[in-house]
């Protein structure tokens, strides 16, 4: 037992007029006071297609140099002006998770809760006060993979309690 056609006005010769002006689906289903699925399902049955409304920004060869380069998904989407679903969908359908690059460990924030140049906040670029406290970084230039200051005690405040220690 088959659905009842609740558009039959939507024949394939409508179809093929608005395929023929280049409409996108969408604009297909507004025009004609629908839904998108409908003339989905209609474009299926009729065996149409629609022309693509924009081509691809789809590049292989850039979206591996900037996976081996340790780009973000948000820096590629930006790049290729796409969202970044988009970025995920092109590496997932063609296997390109193999170029990504390995992302480096992260430090362990557990001991900025006991350290006393820790602020006791919750993200990772708020539990470090060494910086504001002394004036300088905590590890002298060097990637901030790990912390060379980590010191057991109470929360040090201001950079004169620093010095009355």
């Amino acid at each position: 037992m088959g659905r009842t056609d609740l558009r039959p006005d939507i024949t394939k010769e409508v179809l093929e007029e608005y395929i023929r002006k280049g409409y996108s689906q969408n604009r297909i289903a507004i025009t004609l006071g629908t839904t998108q699925s409908t003339i989905f399902n209609k474009l299926k049955k009729y065996g149409l297609q629609v022309q693509k409304t924009r081509p691809s920004n789809y590049d292989e060869k850039a979206l591996i140099k900037q996976l081996q380069n340790g780009w973000t998904t948000e820096q590629i989407a930006r790049y290729f002006g796409v969202c970044t679903g988009t970025v995920g969908s092109w590496i997932s359908k063609n296997k390109l998770g193999k170029y990504r690059k390995a992302s480096p460990k992260k430090f362990d924030t557990k001991l900025c809760n006991t350290c006393i140049y820790g602020t006791g906040k919750k993200t990772d670029m708020d539990r470090c006060n060494y910086l504001s406290i002394t004036g300088h970084s905590r590890n002298k230039g060097q990637p901030e993979d790990g912390c060379s200051k980590y010191a057991k005690g109470r929360k040090i405040r201001g950079r004169k309690e620093l010095y009355n220690l």
